[in-house]
């Protein structure tokens, strides 16, 4: 229907959004553009926490998924 923008979260169904987002991906030829939202896991969840690493992190593993 023309939609090309995803947005998703590493926490929708704990990692289980982003995969099926990357397994409908994969079936497409169009660009398809995607936004996964990601830090809702750090605990306790303050400012401090967002470091360089944790952030690094947090994307490799939504790049797996």
């Amino acid at each position: 229907m023309g939609n090309n923008f995803i947005d998703t979260a590493d926490v929708y169904g704990d990692g289980e959004s982003e995969k099926a987002v990357g397994r409908l991906v994969t079936n497409r030829s169009e660009q398809i553009y995607i936004a996964s939202k990601c830090g809702r896991r750090l605990k306790p969840h303050t400012n401090e926490q967002y470091t360089t690493q944790a952030l690094r992190t947090f994307v490799e593993n939504s790049l797996k998924n």
